[in-house]
């Protein structure tokens, strides 16, 4: 119950960033967004991806010229709806052994790559505008997403 309601509060916010709201409603959606990883089953590493990701996010946008609170928000629910699922597979799946787990965690993040970078290529205008915007919205998905993994599995969460 509570990973749909952060599902389902993140799709709002991500229909509010979409829409091209004031920069007001952008910092309201920002401070909704702890409470929103609060709801969620896996609030400790889901807090944990975000406090990680979203300073990867703000700096490789600062070139393309993205608003920082913007990419910060865009980073954040893109989170909320891509880790749950992603918790929920890896902690639900009838998994047995190591070797069975790394594969399924490799697919669960691969997927968790691709799901991102579509979803800031939705999100953020200027990117999507950009040259090669396909290419940078990976790249930026992957830096995000590797640097969380690595530290994900580092720390006995």
């Amino acid at each position: 119950m509570t990973a749909a309601a952060s599902l389902a509060g993140a799709l709002l916010l991500f229909w509010l960033v979409r829409t091209r709201f004031a920069r007001g409603a952008i910092w309201a959606a920002i401070g909704l967004l702890p409470f929103l990883v609060l709801a969620s089953a896996s609030r400790l590493e889901l807090g944990l991806t975000i406090v990680v990701e979203a300073p990867i996010v703000v700096a490789l946008c600062g070139p393309l010229a993205v608003d920082r609170s913007r990419a910060a928000l865009v980073c954040g629910l893109v989170n909320l709806i891509t880790q749950p699922l992603l918790y929920l597979i890896l902690t639900r799946a009838p998994i047995v052994g190591v070797l069975q787990w790394r594969a399924a965690f490799a697919a669960c993040e691969l997927a968790v790559w691709i799901a991102e970078a579509l979803l800031y290529l939705a999100c953020l205008d200027d990117l999507r505008r950009s040259r090669h915007a396909l290419a940078k919205a990976f790249g930026l998905s992957l830096a995000a997403n590797g640097a969380s993994a690595v530290i994900g599995l580092l720390l006995p969460i």
